[in-house]
C-alpha cells in the first residue's frame, strides 16, 4: 500500500470527535445526525453494506455515528468525513479527506496533497489508536461533493483500492454506491 499518512489524521478526527463536545473543539451538539453508506466487496472479505448514521457523541461513547470536520486556513479548506459502526465488540471506520475544497469531483489518489480526495476504511479496529484487523485504501475513484456549507457536507463517493490483513498481504477492494450527508464542525489545522 503507497501510503497509510492521512489515516493518522482522520483517526486523530475520529478521537476528538469522539472525546469532544466543548465550544473549543470537535463534537456536535446532540441531534446532529449524520449518516455515511456504501457497499464494498473484495479485500479479504465477503463484502457487504457499511451503514453508520447517528449523532457523533459528545461523551467519548463509541457506538454507531457519522460526522466531520472543516478546516479552513490560507492554504485553503480541507473536509475530513468519518463514519463508524459496531460490529460486535470491535468497530469499523470509513473517513474521507477532501483537500482544495469546494462543491464538485476530486478524484481519490493515496498521495493525496492538492485539490484531491483520500478514503481509507479499517474493518475489525479495537481502540480509536487501532488500524484494525484490515486496514483498506482507495486509490482510484471519485468523490463528488454536492453540497458544502460550514456545518454540513453532502455528496457520493466510489472507487478501487487495496487492503491490507495483518500488515502483510494486499488484496484488491471495491466501493460502490456510497453516500454521505454530514455534519461538520470547525477544526483548528
Amino acid at each position: 500500500m503507497k501510503s497509510f499518512k492521512h489515516l493518522i489524521h482522520l483517526t486523530f478526527l475520529a478521537a476528538l470527535v469522539a472525546c469532544g463536545g466543548d465550544s473549543s473543539g470537535p463534537g456536535t451538539d446532540a441531534g446532529e445526525s449524520g449518516s455515511l453508506r456504501f457497499t464494498y466487496s473484495g479485500g479479504g472479505a465477503a463484502g457487504g453494506t457499511f451503514e453508520a448514521a447517528g449523532a457523533v457523541p459528545t461523551s467519548g461513547t463509541l457506538g454507531n455515528w457519522a460526522g466531520g470536520g472543516r478546516i479552513d486556513d490560507p492554504q485553503g479548506t480541507t473536509v475530513l468525513l468519518t463514519g463508524v459502526t459496531r460490529v460486535g465488540s470491535k468497530y469499523h471506520r470509513m473517513s474521507i479527506e477532501l483537500q482544495g475544497v469546494t462543491t464538485g469531483t476530486y478524484n481519490l489518489d493515496d498521495e493525496c496533497e492538492a485539490r484531491c480526495a483520500f478514503a481509507a476504511v479499517s474493518f475489525g479496529i479495537a481502540s480509536w489508536t487501532d488500524m484494525g484487523e484490515r486496514s483498506c485504501v482507495l486509490e482510484e475513484g471519485q468523490v463528488t461533493l454536492t453540497s458544502l456549507s460550514a456545518t454540513e457536507a453532502k455528496g457520493t463517493f466510489s472507487g478501487v483500492g487495496v487492503c491490507m490483513s495483518n500488515g502483510v498481504s494486499e488484496e484488491p477492494f471495491r466501493v460502490t454506491g456510497g453516500t454521505f450527508d454530514l455534519p461538520l464542525v470547525a477544526m483548528q489545522g
